[in-house]
């Protein structure tokens, strides 16, 4: 270098020539001489000089390009060159870097008195020559200075694979390597660490300080432990990196990692490589430096190849262990697997193996699930828990199709050490952290596709699973998954048959139902029973109202009880989303609006709800509801069959309806048909009587002569035409009536009449066939200022039917009684009794209403059953009761109950 820089001086014509050279540890350059005859007197050419970001000695160092500077004195990149050029008395300046390829080893800097100086071609080829043989001669010694001075890390490795043999011992051959990896790296600690994967930390195994070598077990303070859960970030470096370095200078992981891994090792920078066997971590090797060091990679390679030794090593110690565990491992898969095939009771089969597999893992928790792909969730088909905790729920939600492509896809299963640290399996994440379960393996129970279900194994803290647990998981859930595929076939067919009997159940008992209402009730009772709900109830409306009710309610949970007289409105969301869709809607609680819910307000989760509708043309009147607090889960086999009844359910109503309609219509018309009739028998005597009393009249008229008797003076037959007059006017009076107001229906009026003159009234009637029959009448009664209230027509027509049975039934010189008796203070006991007698199943009907077959023959479809039936329910239209009884002494009576008040006559 002192040749080179001689030979430069003596070859340019410069005021300043100054060489410097690069230090690439401390990033500066330092002067090594020149000529100057200001800066050598003050020793500026032996200075150092920091080199700062954006300069002009930074710029040459990167870019390795001559700089020409027009005056050093007034540029502001010169840094502290300004101050040296100004003390040197120079203006412009050449920098000439000293580079071999693209390492930087120093560079050349000539300084003129004269501004904006260009350096001749001769002396820009003599640089470049003078300097590159100069930038080669720096390469070549820093090769031969590396490999004077290079550690090579094959040698001492070489050296502990022939020792290791001699050592009998696992701990021997640690400290051999231990000792071994001191004396090459050179650092203030080196340390092993074990990994304890039930608890899911590393424990200081050995340690080497200095040249001394120190050991520690598990049972050393907890200051010796490395947690997961203190340091996640440096556990998944050890299981995804081969090799680590953490330090202020560089580090691979992220600064508060760093700092607190530093922290804990008590140093600067650490070189750490993991320990481990095929899929399992054992632990680590790590070597602390108190200084801010840079590893070199002879260094890293040979931490690596330590780590390897250690890790080919280490399972000797344990091969006897790891037989023996492959030995449990096998027998408990044998037991399973004869449990299999020799027991045929599915729970009593898993409930023996079960705890006997708690027990081999360590776990507190085993599910065995069934995945339903047309609800895209998990059905728990058995699970098993130590101790007094509680089960899981009965279905677990879905998993997205990363998560479901996943498990069907892991040859292996699923680990997860730490819940919470993963983001696998998130959909259960919820499920499993409310059922205290930290950690868990899964593997689904066929080998091959699709999906048909998973076993899981919970544990309340974080661990790590071995690769061996992984594969017992997988062998035990194919077993018990053979087993759970005949379990699923015979419970699909017992839901198929339960499902069939349902439907069958469900048609019948609408076949047998005869009321609308007795029919509503049964079958939203049994919908909820059905589906297992704690609510069902029918919302009804009727054609072109706004409002409409709540007309059943099949409530077991009173927390879910609602308003029966809640008024409903027909355009609510939830009826017209239930009108609007074809088939039966399931909507969660998000998913209702709060006006519903208003109504609605039972403490429910999800709901299932479905129209009753008949055919297309037909407007639907009604909706079902059937709804459940959460957990709850409804197949699609039993929403099919609730669509189904539901469906017939609407026929049944409309033809229950129409049924009641058509009744009720013949009803009136029978009573409007009888009562117009016995109007016509009653219009007929008045007639008569208006014809007897004109013939008297007429009679009269022509036999008049002075000598006449007194019934046939003028004024007599004057008196016989008044009557015949009157009784026409009566007569046409109540035709006109009935013509008016009872064309096609009756109308009931309420008027009052003496009870005394009702029943003379009605004695009078029934005259001529008591006579015919010599029958003996006789009334008895002390209710003489009693007066009924109602319609005294239509109740005397009663009456009147009544008594020409009464008169009908008697034997000839019968006797017929009436009693006349308080009930209460608003209800007359009138009963008639007769000599006579119904005929037996004319009186069950007449009593107990129609019996089966409506289409079979009935005496109430025919005289004298159809007009005592017609008196019945005319009767009771009215509030009143028409019944009949036959006497222990053989009698007949006939009982009428009617309302009355007080007589303001007499």
């Amino acid at each position: 270098m002192e040749t080179a820089l001689t030979y430069l001086q003596s070859q340019v014509d410069y005021r300043v020539v100054w060489l410097l050279l690069y230090d690439r540890a401390s990033h500066s350059i330092v002067g090594q001489g020149g000529r100057s005859p200001e800066l050598g007197k003050q020793n500026f050419l032996r200075e150092r000089l920091v080199l700062k970001s954006g300069s002009l000695l930074e710029q040459i160092v990167l870019q390795q390009r001559v700089l020409i500077i027009p005056n050093l004195c007034e540029e502001p990149k010169a840094g502290p060159l300004m101050q040296i050029a100004q003390a040197a008395g120079i203006q412009g300046g050449l920098l000439f870097p000293i580079h071999h390829h693209d390492i930087f080893y120093g560079l050349v800097l000539l300084g003129s008195e004269r501004w904006g100086i260009l350096a001749r071609s001769e002396e820009k080829a003599l640089l470049s020559i003078l300097l590159g043989q100069l930038a080669t001669s720096f390469h070549d010694l820093e090769q031969n200075q590396q490999q004077e001075g290079q550690k090579r890390p094959d040698k001492p490795l070489l050296e502990v694979i022939q020792a290791l043999p001699l050592r009998t011992t696992l701990q021997e051959r640690i400290d051999l390597v231990l000792e071994t990896a001191h004396g090459f790296l050179e650092p203030t600690q080196m340390g092993l660490y074990w990994y304890e994967p039930e608890g899911r930390y590393f424990w200081g195994r050995a340690f080497s300080s200095k040249s001394r070598t120190s050991r520690k077990r598990a049972s050393d303070p907890k200051d010796d432990r490395l947690t997961v859960q203190t340091y996640p970030k440096f556990y998944q470096a050890l299981t995804s990196n081969p090799l680590m370095t953490v330090g202020t200078a560089q580090s691979s992981l992220p600064a508060d990692a760093t700092q607190a891994l530093l922290g804990q090792f008590q140093g600067r920078s650490l070189l750490a490589t993991p320990l481990s066997s095929p899929g399992q971590l054992l632990g680590f090797l790590v070597a602390v430096s108190g200084d801010a060091r840079i590893w070199t990679e002879d260094e890293k390679q040979f931490l690596l190849g330590s780590a390897q030794l250690l890790a080919l090593v280490s399972p000797l110690d344990t091969i006897e262990q790891e037989i023996a565990v492959h030995r449990q491992s096998q027998g408990l898969i044998a037991e399973v697997s004869h449990a299999v095939r020799s027991d045929q009771d599915w729970n009593h089969m898993l409930t023996t193996v079960a705890p006997q597999i708690l027990e081999y893992f360590q776990v507190e928790r085993l599910v065995l699930m069934v995945y339903d792909d047309e609800v895209e969730n998990f059905a728990v088909a058995f699970q098993h828990q130590t101790g007094k905790r509680k089960g899981l729920p009965d279905y677990w939600p879905g998993l997205s199709d990363i998560d479901k492509r996943l498990l069907e896809t892991a040859h292996q299963g699923i680990a997860l050490d730490s819940i919470q640290d993963d983001l696998r399996l998130l959909g259960w994440r919820d499920l499993l952290l409310t059922g205290e379960i930290q950690s868990l393996i899964v593997s689904r129970t066929t080998v091959a596709l699709p999906l048909e279900g998973v076993l899981v194994l919970g544990h309340e803290t974080p661990r790590t699973w071995s690769i061996a647990e992984l594969n017992l998981l997988r062998a035990l859930a194919q077993h018990l998954g053979q087993a759970m595929h005949q379990w699923v076939l015979q419970q699909d067919l017992e839901q198929q048959n339960r499902l069939y009997q349902t439907l069958q159940w469900g048609l019948t008992t609408m076949q047998q139902m005869t009321e609308v209402e007795a029919l509503d009730q049964a079958v939203t009772q049994f919908l909820g029973q059905t589906l297992q709900a704690p609510l069902a109830t029918l919302v009804t409306w009727k054609p072109r109202r706004p409002t409409g009710k709540l007309t059943a309610i099949a409530c077991t949970n009173p927390a879910f009880q609602l308003q029966e007289t809640l008024q409903i409105p027909v355009t609510d969301v939830l009826i017209q989303q239930v009108l609007g869709y074809d088939g039966v809607l399931q909507l969660s609680i998000d998913q209702l609006t709060a006006d519903t819910c208003q109504w609605l307000s039972a403490p429910l989760d999800r709901l299932v709800a479905v129209a009753l509708r008949t055919s297309p043309e037909d407007e639907p009147l009604g909706i079902l509801i059937v709804a459940d607090a959460a957990g709850s889960y409804w197949s699609a086999g039993s929403l099919s069959v609730v669509g189904a009844l539901a469906n017939q359910w609407a026929w049944s109503r409309r033809d229950l309806t129409l049924i009641q309609r058509l009744n009720n219509s013949q009803s009136r018309l029978r009573q409007l048909n009888w009562y117009k009739h016995y109007r016509f028998i009653e219009l007929r005597r008045l007639m008569e009587t208006a014809q007897g009393h004109l013939n008297q009249g007429l009679q009269a008229s022509q036999t008049a002569t002075p000598s006449a008797t007194p019934s046939a003076t003028p004024a007599a037959i004057s008196q016989r035409y008044q009557q015949a007059n009157s009784t026409l006017g009566q007569a046409l009076s109540e035709v006109l009536q009935i013509i008016r107001h009872e064309q096609w229906q009756l109308q009931f009026y309420n008027r009052q009449v003496p009870l005394a003159s009702f029943l003379k009234r009605a004695l009078s009637r029934i005259d001529p066939l008591v006579k015919q029959r010599r029958l003996w009448v006789q009334i008895h009664t002390d209710e003489t200022l009693l007066a009924l209230a109602g319609d005294v027509i239509k109740l005397e027509s009663v009456l009147y039917q009544v008594l020409v049975f009464a008169c009908h039934r008697s034997p000839e010189q019968g006797r017929i009684d009436l009693w006349c008796r308080l009930l209460d203070q608003t209800t007359l006991d009138l009963s008639v009794t007769d000599g006579g007698s119904l005929e037996p199943y004319l009186l069950q009907e007449l009593q107990e209403g129609r019996h089966g077959d409506a289409l079979a023959p009935s005496t109430l479809d025919q005289p004298p059953g159809l007009l005592l039936a017609v008196c019945q329910s005319l009767l009771g239209d009215m509030g009143g009761q028409l019944e009949f009884y036959s006497l222990e002494d053989g009698r007949t009576m006939s009982r009428l109950v009617l309302p009355f008040v007080e007589s303001k006559g007499s």
